[in-house]
């Protein structure tokens, strides 16, 4: 057997045991999303979430045509000119079952990272916060001083010091707040994310209309959703942070259905992508 017809064969078999995986997860989420029910029936102010439906998909979806740029530049761009991926008769089993799970992973992990897990996102966060008001902050702070001075004095780390002196100088600075974990977020983390975004979430962060704990648990389950795609490497890592940040501002402004479409329209690209990139190679050599 080719060998490359061989590694799309052991691809199939990888994605189908993704899939039943994936299954695993998706039950997950609906377990988790009983404890939601039950957090919202105990305290109904607690978790404000009113983004499962605000606007049409359609309509919202025109908005986020920067995204095909990034896809395009991150993506197609780095292989314009290389079209030389073999081909394998098991191609087309190799993208439906890309689609299957690329489309499921869409539903299971928007509804997980852009809705359930932001509930305990925002538990997590108040605890921590609460704890970060008693001692423990300052003795993060000493454990931060303590590193810091160790890689000091040792010269071929002393550049790394700087890490743990930033964390220090943050403690030292949120230590007057009466939220220290809050004011980390609302004064450093998330002008950041403006930023970067363009001002895109200022409307949210700052117009006083949303829920700020929720807008710090979106954010903080964004960073479990960039986590777990740790197995892409570092551009995969970055990317799926970046990626889920749009995905958190589609759901805050348009809804979460507007942001599963979207991740099921990025997960479509990108098998349709390897997909055109193996039959055209097969394609170009018949000429």
């Amino acid at each position: 057997m080719h060998t490359h017809h061989k590694e799309v064969l052991d691809q199939v078999g990888r994605r189908k045991q993704h899939f039943l995986s994936q299954l695993v997860y998706f039950l997950v989420v609906v377990l988790a999303w009983g404890g939601v029910w039950l957090i919202d029936f105990v305290n109904p102010s607690f978790f404000q979430y009113h983004y499962l439906n605000q606007a049409p998909v359609s309509e919202a979806l025109v908005h986020f045509w920067p995204l095909l740029v990034y896809f395009l530049v991150l993506v197609v761009a780095p292989n314009i000119t290389d079209w030389t991926q073999p081909h394998s008769p098991a191609d087309e089993q190799a993208y439906m079952w890309g689609l299957i799970t690329g489309n499921f992973a869409a539903v299971w992990e928007e509804l997980g990272f852009r809705y359930v897990f932001i509930c305990y996102s925002m538990i997590s966060i108040a605890v921590v916060n609460w704890l970060l008001g008693t001692f423990l902050l300052w003795v993060m702070f000493a454990m931060c001083v303590v590193t810091a001075l160790l890689l000091m004095f040792v010269p071929e780390r002393r550049l790394f010091s700087v890490v743990p002196t930033l964390a220090a100088a943050g403690l030292w600075w949120a230590s007057g707040a009466v939220d220290p974990l809050y004011f980390l977020y609302q004064e450093i983390w998330m002008p950041v994310l403006n930023l970067v975004s363009f001002g895109s979430y200022s409307e949210i962060m700052y117009s006083g209309q949303y829920q700020m704990l929720l807008v710090m648990g979106g954010i903080g389950a964004n960073t479990a959703f960039r986590d777990g795609h740790k197995y892409q490497g570092p551009v995969g890592w970055l990317n799926s942070w970046l990626v889920g940040f749009v995905l958190l501002y589609a759901m805050f402004t348009y809804g979460l259905l507007t942001a599963i479409a979207l991740h099921g329209i990025w997960n479509t690209l990108f098998h349709t992508h390897e997909y055109v990139r193996a039959k055209s190679s097969h394609i170009l050599a018949q000429f």
